[in-house]
């Protein structure tokens, strides 16, 4: 697990103008496209039964968007894992062509994992780690998504404390780091589009960290 962090940390450092290149064209405008339905759902909230709406929503939202936002890494890991370089015309390409699917899946996804949070927390952990492995046997083995559930039940089921860990580790770095750079930046300013900006910027560097690590633990698990 950590040899493949160690790895990735290598890849991350010494190709970090693709990561960035997938980040700004890929990863941003999801996170745009998040950052516009979050603000829109919020600015609905009028009492408490729409508060409680309007954080589900959130979730729901948040969730879609983490799981769709780590192809363009898998992809990219994908392509120097087995061809040594990046394409990038070829991950473009299939990431346009598989979009459609991963978008529905990410709702699916989303709804199952929200649900089991929102209201029993546990269920939705399980359901989340279970069903991570989709996108990473859709994009790295050329499944169809449908079809790749087993793959990630089983992935998922002799991994599951490995991949929580992962998944609390970048998280809770992230946090860190943003709850430091929004008091900073509340010092300089209380514009909430500077706060915003700078979450974002924090987002696209450390997020393809956790992709990437997560593609390459997978890769590792096949290998096996």
């Amino acid at each position: 697990m950590f040899a493949d962090l160690k790895s990735v940390t290598k890849f991350y450092l010494g190709r970090f103008e693709a990561v960035l290149l997938m980040a700004v064209t890929i990863l941003l405008p999801i996170l745009l496209c998040h950052s516009f339905v979050v603000n829109t759902i919020y600015l609905l909230v009028v009492d408490r039964a729409t508060e409680i709406a309007g954080d589900f929503y959130y979730s729901l939202v948040s969730f879609q968007t983490f799981i769709f936002s780590l192809s363009p890494f898998i992809l990219l890991l994908k392509e120097d894992y087995y061809n040594g370089e990046i394409r990038f015309k070829k991950i473009y390409v299939d990431f346009f062509i598989r979009a459609f699917q991963l978008f529905i899946f990410s709702i699916i996804f989303s709804i199952i994992v929200a649900f089991g949070v929102f209201f029993f927390v546990i269920p939705g952990i399980v359901a989340c780690i279970l069903m991570i492995g989709i996108p990473f046997t859709a994009l790295i083995q050329d499944k169809n998504i449908w079809k790749s559930l087993r793959t990630s039940y089983i992935f998922g089921k002799q991994n599951f404390f490995k991949l929580l860990v992962m998944i609390l580790l970048v998280s809770g770095f992230e946090i860190i780091i943003d709850f430091i750079s929004q008091f900073l930046v509340y010092k300089v300013t209380d514009l909430a589009a500077a706060q915003m900006l700078v979450q974002m910027i924090i987002n696209m560097i450390i997020f393809p960290v956790l992709a990437m690590w997560l593609s390459k633990f997978y890769l590792s698990w096949l290998e096996k």
